[in-house]
């Protein structure tokens, strides 16, 4: 609500594995075979095509509405929304000039595009990346952050990551008082 009424930000939410049925937390086989797809490392550039296809899309949807500023877009994910923020880094938009992932999972990194230090030099460099991390997030190994980390800077970008003490993932949600998994807890302070 924040950002829509008080700063008067436009938002778009974009599923990226198409669960229009909230089976994501109900069928995990179904959700892993749609994650799989969707993250599949096609060429021979490391790119995820459809992640970038649908990113792209949703760029394009944004930059039609009217009230948008289409060289002042910024991009917010959540967990498994690492990817989209990472991928979106990597396609070096010009128009996007925040990047913010909240325990975002980056598992993979290894297989992604590592670029070469022309196409850093010839990238845009006036994005800002945030990445939020809790260090006892058990589906974020902190090499994979170091690794993101290092692929940004690689790319110019300004980049801070915030790295919480005894907070797991999931820490932004105050639902996850309500989950049973000891893999999940909200964090008050690091939210």
């Amino acid at each position: 609500d924040t950002l829509v009424n008080e700063l008067g930000c436009v938002v778009l939410i974009v599923d990226i594995i198409s669960d229009s049925e909230g089976y994501a937390w109900s069928d995990r086989e179904r959700y892993a075979a749609a994650r799989t797809d969707v993250l599949e490392v096609s060429g021979g550039r490391g790119e995820r095509r459809k992640l970038r296809e649908t990113i792209h899309a949703a760029l394009t949807a944004l930059k039609a509405i009217d009230e948008v500023d289409e060289n002042s877009i910024a991009a917010l994910g959540w967990c498994m929304g690492g990817h989209p923020i990472l991928e979106l880094g990597l396609m070096q938009e010009s128009s996007v000039k925040a990047l913010i992932s909240y325990h975002g999972v980056f598992d993979g990194i290894r297989q992604s595009n590592i670029m070469t230090r022309e196409q850093a030099e010839n990238g845009h460099h006036d994005c800002t990346v945030l990445i939020c991390n809790g260090k006892q997030d058990p589906f974020v190994e902190y090499a994979d952050v170091e690794n993101t980390q290092k692929l940004f800077e690689d790319c110019g970008y300004n980049v801070k990551v915030m790295n919480f003490d005894g907070v797991r993932h999931g820490f932004t949600n105050p639902a996850q008082d309500y989950n049973s998994s000891d893999a999940f807890s909200f964090d008050k302070d690091a939210a």
